[in-house]
């Protein structure tokens, strides 16, 4: 059964803390050398990796926030969703409609993110059935870009999107 663990946070995260060392490391040379106006580099630089980081820091929020108290269970003819440890629903291949998946260009072209941009990361999908739609994000299922392994490929859609916010 998959749901959220601490693996799953660092794993989308990861890019975050370097490019937060990187800064660190910028003030404290900043600091030191006090350079011409160093105090204007180092608040242009924070604002930069404000708005950098931002999406990202959203993104991994509600991400959580969806996910943490789901579980999934998946195999070859049935997926079955978990809330808080009890079984919501358990839905067969014949059940699903069709799948759409979000994420970036990258992930959807080459199959991983190349890694630039934090928010790249992010992604999920829409399971929508005969009777409702299941989301499910990456912080939930890791590999959620290989759907396709246990549903049929021509039910699954892609759509690219640069910041893959929750609906």
């Amino acid at each position: 059964m998959l749901s959220v663990t601490l693996k799953d946070h660092y794993r989308l995260i990861k890019n975050n803390f370097l490019y937060i060392g990187l800064y660190i490391a910028f003030v404290v040379f900043a600091f030191f050398k006090q350079f011409n106006h160093y105090e204007i580099s180092i608040i242009a630089t924070s604002i930069f990796i404000f708005a950098f980081l931002s999406p990202s820091i959203y993104l991994h929020w509600t991400y959580y926030t969806q996910a943490k108290d789901m579980s999934i269970k998946i195999s070859e003819n049935l997926l079955e969703v978990y809330y808080k440890d009890k079984k919501e629903r358990s839905i067969t291949k014949e059940d699903i409609v069709k799948i759409d998946l979000y994420m970036s260009a990258s992930n959807i072209e080459y199959g991983y993110s190349l890694g630039g941009y934090t928010w790249e990361e992010y992604n999920y999908a829409i399971i929508k059935t005969i009777n409702d739609d299941i989301l499910i994000n990456n912080l939930l299922y890791p590999e959620i870009g290989s759907l396709n392994r246990y549903f049929q490929e021509n039910k699954m859609s892609y759509h690219k999107r640069l910041f893959a916010i929750l609906p």
